[in-house]
């Protein structure tokens, strides 16, 4: 019952004497021979097999054979062969099946690929039942260790015999693997104590519910043990007291390495559900040198059962494998969830003051809307006044931008209006229009509700000038310009209606395409007629026709392709009565369809804009709840509450109660084309007038 303390070593011995075959070739071919005179490797050997079928050593190698198939029937028709030399080749694989040579005791498989790996090679040696010299090259103590448990009957590998010595005995004797004198490695070599040593993941925390916690005890590893001694019983008497010593070794070297890895590991983890993951693989690792073992002795007995159990075995390591890596990929992901999870907290939580700061804000831009609501009415009343004749005693200024008011000599005020050019007016637009997109892009994020653009053009003009008198003079001056351009400039045609509430403001988009189009119909136009010219000339040439005049020809193509045959023919009569057969100016005819775009469109409003008005008492382009669900109701009787609900949410969510006509305009636009049919409809369906 005394320990048995067994030291593996390896000593040279001495390489057995190979008789070589008269046709041995050795070196690789040179490589200086061309390919037409080049003779396979597997040739030449078939050759020398041919040549000696009684052989009982036979070399191959340095022959660069790749594919030992060709050879193998040859090969197994001779019945002396007992040693083969397959170094210096390219071999990837060897037959499954090597039993043909069960002579065969001295192989040399060195300076091949193999590129699959060590453990396809010693499934097929394992069929060689005379094997006892084997050299074949490895990377590591692991895949020697594999390779003798694997070929338990070897005496030699790379030319070095394996001797076991064993101490504190007189005579060699068979191991015996009772539990208690199995060589399980002590707690102190394993670097922990005994009661870890009782249940290795006793750190790691157990699997709730009922699933019950993997432990790995002494007592499993005596199990071990005795099932191993038990394999090694089924040899009977022939097992010899080397090859006995020497699986025993293997063994409890075996043993150890997994357990003292297994303790490496579950330090390094902390997760409960990796750690179990790791003595369920340590587990099954101990037992696959059983499962190993039982795979040799069946090889003896039947090739057929030793194979399907050998095939059984490598499903079995794949299904723990899976097993770990779905394991490992769960972890990963719950770890990967629980960032997400805080991650989420902490975005709720920067929402939540979010929210709270924007309601603050709302609260603070309702009264600042009030006070400027105010502040406008009181500068819009101040700059109607401009427009008020007045009675005075002293000749009119001459003075084309004049203060609001002027005491003159004798008492009497003078009330001066600025006069702009088209280009100060202009200019002035497309600030208040870039300013008002800035503004109801703002509102847009915030959620707040839109100004109308005569509301937005005193809010531009306080931010820009900030003193009473300056915006009244300005406001004043922008009116009266509008009034004096509009009939002239299409811009300010748009612009006064948007101001004044007779069209909605995302018709200026309407105009901007209009121009882009006309533009891109005549590129094609003039590079249908120039073909052969190329884009630089084309784009050229287009710059001067912008800058100049349109052909009839050029013009009516612009126009047939934009608008029906009606309109199109309406919109020709309108350029010929105006400019007759001459070239039209580019300018001229850009404003023709400019402006019959404008009063289509007019035309398309005027009925809703009549309800509009007659809803909105103060004119001042907003209406609140009320007056809206009133305005829906008449434009388009059918729409129920829930629906009229809906349209309200989209318009005014924080519930401001302020809905601008553009606002209406927007999201009324079926009605009000349902509208404009029903008009249209009931006006050809009523009886025409008693004469």
């Amino acid at each position: 019952n005394e320990s048995l303390c067994l030291n593996m070593t390896m000593r040279r011995a001495t390489a057995p004497n190979i008789t070589q075959l008269p046709f041995k070739r050795t070196g690789r071919p040179s490589t200086a021979a061309s390919n037409s005179s080049r003779v396979p490797g597997f040739a030449i050997g078939l050759r020398q097999l041919q040549s000696s079928p009684n052989a009982t050593a036979v070399s191959l190698k340095n022959l660069d054979i790749a594919d030992i198939r060709p050879l193998w029937g040859r090969l197994a028709m001779m019945p002396k062969l007992e040693s083969l030399n397959l170094s210096g080749n390219r071999l990837s694989a060897l037959p499954l099946d090597m039993k043909v040579l069960a002579k065969i005791r001295h192989l040399d498989l060195s300076q091949n690929t193999f590129p699959e790996g060590l453990q396809p090679i010693l499934d097929s040696l394992k069929s060689l039942p005379a094997l006892r010299d084997l050299c074949i090259d490895f990377s590591s103590e692991d895949e020697k260790t594999r390779i003798l448990i694997a070929l338990p009957q070897l005496k030699s590998l790379n030319g070095a015999e394996v001797e076991l010595h064993l101490h504190d005995f007189d005579e060699p004797q068979v191991a015996s693997l009772q539990p208690q004198q199995t060589q399980i490695p002590p707690p102190s070599e394993l670097g922990t104590d005994e009661s870890e040593m009782q249940s290795l993941p006793t750190s790691a925390a157990s699997i709730n519910g009922d699933i019950p916690e993997v432990t790995l005890t002494k007592g499993d590893l005596q199990n071990l043990a005795l099932l191993f001694q038990n394999i090694q019983d089924m040899y009977g008497s022939n097992l010899s007291d080397l090859q006995s010593r020497r699986m025993t070794a293997t063994f409890d070297n075996h043993l150890q390495t997994v357990v003292s890895r297994l303790n490496d590991r579950l330090e390094s983890i902390e997760d409960s559900a990796q750690r179990q993951m790791e003595i369920i693989m340590a587990k099954h690792g101990l037992y696959d040198v059983c499962f190993q073992e039982i795979i040799s002795f069946a090889h003896s007995a039947n090739p057929q059962l030793s194979a399907a159990v050998r095939q059984i075995s490598g499903v079995h390591a794949e299904l723990f494998e899976s097993m770990e890596a779905v394991v490992s990929r769960s972890v990963t992901d719950r770890e990967r969830l629980h960032v997400d999870l805080e991650k989420s907290r902490q975005e709720t939580t920067e929402l939540l003051e979010a929210a709270e700061t924007l309601e603050k804000e709302a609260e603070q831009h309702q009264v600042r809307t009030a006070q400027l609501e105010d502040e406008i009415k009181r500068l819009k009343e101040a700059a109607e006044k401009q427009f008020k004749p007045t009675t005075t005693k002293s000749r009119p200024s001459t003075r084309t931008a004049a203060t609001i008011a002027k005491k003159n000599e004798d008492g009497s005020t003078t009330y001066s209006v600025r006069n702009l050019t088209i280009k100060q007016l202009k200019d002035y637009i497309d600030q208040i229009n870039a300013s008002k997109e800035k503004y109801d892009l703002k509102c847009n994020e915030s959620h707040l509700p839109r100004e109308t653009m005569e509301m937005h053009m005193y809010t531009y003009l306080n931010q820009r000038y900030g003193l009473s008198n300056l915006i009244i003079e300005s406001a004043a001056a922008i009116i009266k310009a509008m009034q004096k351009y509009m009939h002239e400039d299409n811009d300010v045609a748009v612009f006064t209606k948007v101001f004044r509430n007779e069209i909605d403001e995302e018709f200026r988009k309407v105009q901007t395409q209009i121009k882009e189009t006309v533009a891109d119909l005549l590129r094609i136009h003039l590079k249908s007629k120039h073909r052969l010219k190329s884009d630089e000339v084309i784009t050229e040439h287009l710059k001067r026709k912008t800058t100049g005049h349109l052909s009839q020809d050029e013009w009516k193509s612009v126009v047939k392709y934009m608008y029906s045959e009606e309109d199109s023919t309406t919109l020709s009569e309108v350029i010929h009565d105006t400019e007759g057969s001459s070239p039209v100016a580019y300018g001229d005819f850009v404003k023709v369809l400019l402006d019959f775009q404008l009063h289509g469109h007019d035309r398309f409003l005027m009925r809703f804009r009549e309800i509009f008005q007659s809803i909105d008492i103060d004119s001042d382009g907003v209406l609140n709840e009320e007056e809206f669900r009133d305005l829906v109701h008449r434009v388009s009787p059918t729409r129920n509450d829930d629906e009229i609900a809906e349209q309200l949410e989209s318009l005014d969510p924080n519930r401001e109660k302020r809905i601008t006509f553009s606002d209406a305009v927007s999201v009324m636009s079926p009605d009000i084309v349902d509208m404009m049919i029903s008009v249209a409809r009931n006006v050809t369906q009523s009886p025409p007038d008693s004469p």
